[in-house]
């Protein structure tokens, strides 16, 4: 029988190379092709990572934040603890909510010196009870002030996920130099600081201006004979990390040392006055009693006394 031919046959290795290369070429080409396309968005060269943001810059709040244009400001807060049928309020005050985490969770993570080191200095707290606090609204500020009250509250459960915050304070100060009660609200204490009232410290705190808030005061309501219902005030409301003890308060006593030696010392000065005219008056007495005497001497003479058989202060002989 005869043997038949094979149907393939290997490829010579010039062919293969030949391939190979062709595709190599192909892939290249339209390697170089897939770079500019017309009409494609060109693809970003190599640049130099961006520089540090300064330290500045890490304590300012996000203006733009979503959830910002929801706050309600010169009121209360839209939910005020209750539930309402309204869904836009519900949704507003969820997003005020949000909003009032956000900062706190922002002031949480700054370090004290940074906070105490960038916050706006010097702002007169009734510019916050004016529509000028537009300007201010979530800005750092810093505010001094006598301590007054300080009660303590359980942390929103968004709050607690986001910065793992158990408990936050409310810190109410008078600010320096006025009667106006301003508000901050913090997640931490300062050592030998415990929630209570009627403190004898002065205290300052930086932290960020949420809002003119709104809030029912222990005042009883202006012609209600109903004891429950207190007087509604406003108050800058502050969110912020803490606040530092400054100084313990003088208080002034009625009678400064000084203003008691400067008592002492006029008493001493009129007593020796009254003496030394006392003394002016007994000698001037005395002058004149002196001068009244010898004038009567002067006067008295027995020249002019009439003769008389009677004797003097003797009753008349009748023997």
């Amino acid at each position: 029988m005869g043997r038949y031919a094979p149907t393939h046959r290997l490829a010579r290795p010039g062919a293969v190379l030949g391939c190979l290369g062709f595709l190599f070429c192909a892939f290249v080409l339209a390697t170089i092709g897939m770079g500019q396309e017309p009409g494609q968005t060109p693809r970003p060269k190599d640049v130099e990572p961006p520089k540090d943001v300064p330290e500045e810059e890490l304590v300012k709040l996000d203006k733009k934040f979503e959830h910002f244009k929801f706050i309600e400001d010169d009121a209360p807060f839209i939910n005020r603890g209750s539930k309402t049928g309204d869904v836009k309020r519900m949704q507003a005050a969820d997003h005020e909510q949000k909003a009032y985490d956000y900062v706190l969770h922002f002031a949480n993570r700054q370090p004290d010196e940074r906070l105490q080191k960038f916050s706006i200095k010097n702002v007169p707290v009734e510019n916050l009870l004016r529509p000028i606090r537009q300007d201010y609204l979530r800005e750092l500020i810093h505010v001094e002030g006598n301590l007054a009250l300080v009660t303590e509250m359980k942390s929103t459960d968004s709050l607690k996920d986001l910065s793992g915050v158990e408990k936050l304070y409310e810190v109410w100060v008078y600010a320096k130099g006025t009667n106006k009660l301003v508000c901050a609200v913090v997640s931490a204490l300062p050592e030998g600081v415990k929630p209570g009232e009627d403190f004898d410290i002065m205290v300052s705190f930086d932290a960020y201006f949420f809002k003119l808030w709104h809030y029912e005061s222990r005042q009883q309501k202006e012609g209600s004979k109903d004891l429950d219902k207190k007087q509604w005030q406003r108050a800058p409301l502050f969110l912020g990390k803490s606040f530092q003890v400054t100084a313990p308060v003088v208080v002034q006593s009625t009678y400064s040392p000084v203003m008691l030696m400067s008592v002492v010392g006029g008493l001493c000065a009129l007593g020796l006055t009254a003496f030394l005219i006392s003394l002016w008056f007994r000698k001037g007495d005395q002058e004149v009693k002196a001068s009244a005497i010898r004038k009567i001497g002067d006067q008295a003479n027995f020249e002019n006394v009439p003769e008389s058989t009677t004797p003097v202060n003797r009753y008349p002989d009748f023997s």
